[in-house]
């Protein structure tokens, strides 16, 4: 059977994590044993956050049935909980299909790392604080038609392009030094969802070349 991550293949940091953990031959990761993985470490231990040696990360795509990349993944490190916060040399990362949760700071601090999001999140529910934040050269467009809750910072310092979709959401947070997407400089169209109810002054703080805004709700949001 053919391997997701062995000696060969793939980052030789997360193939040694992974096989040491679910590989069911010990030589290496299948795309079975990806897919009998349903979460990413043990609540309090720090599997692979603030790891410097992970260069690449794209076989997350093939754990499918990973549904949370949940704070709980792993333990305080450096003021910050994330599956994946710190690894600043990472250069490339896909995310599982099939995520109904990203929380707090899963990928925060990735600021070296690829990431097209548009078809990433379709199954998204729950996206928390900071959970792509500084994530310097995340792209493309949030298509999240599930998506019910949207935290502060989440997008912050991205250089994400569109909000196309984003669900059933009744608020979007910010403040004068903060926000959802605050600094996301390649941002140009926000579209708001008809459900949304409450929109924070400082949302889309230093969103530059935001050109378009629909908003799509009958009664417009109060601004705070």
């Amino acid at each position: 059977e053919a391997y997701v991550l062995n000696a060969s293949c793939g980052n030789p940091v997360v193939a040694e994590i992974c096989i040491s953990r679910w590989s069911t031959d010990g030589i290496g990761l299948t795309y079975d044993d990806a897919a009998k993985v349903t979460s990413i470490g043990v609540k309090g231990s720090s599997i692979f956050s603030n790891n410097k040696n992970i260069t690449s990360f794209d076989e997350l795509q093939y754990f499918i049935n990973v549904k949370s990349m949940s704070a709980d993944w792993l333990s305080s490190v450096n003021g910050y909980d994330g599956a994946l916060a710190g690894c600043s040399n990472m250069t490339s990362v896909k995310l599982p299909p099939n995520l109904t949760t990203v929380d707090q700071f899963s990928l925060y601090n990735c600021n070296s790392a690829d990431i097209d999001i548009t078809d990433s999140l379709l199954n998204a529910q729950t996206i928390g604080q900071y959970a792509f934040g500084n994530c310097n050269r995340l792209k493309g467009s949030l298509v999240a038609p599930n998506l019910t809750s949207l935290a502060n910072n989440a997008f912050r310092n991205t250089m994400i392009e569109m909000l196309l979709d984003m669900g059933k959401i009744t608020s979007i947070a910010g403040a004068s030094n903060a926000g959802t997407f605050y600094r996301c400089d390649s941002l140009h169209t926000a579209i708001l969802p008809p459900t949304l109810t409450s929109l924070a002054a400082g949302a889309l703080f230093y969103c530059e070349n935001l050109s378009t805004i629909v908003c799509k709700a009958v009664t417009p949001p109060t601004i705070q």
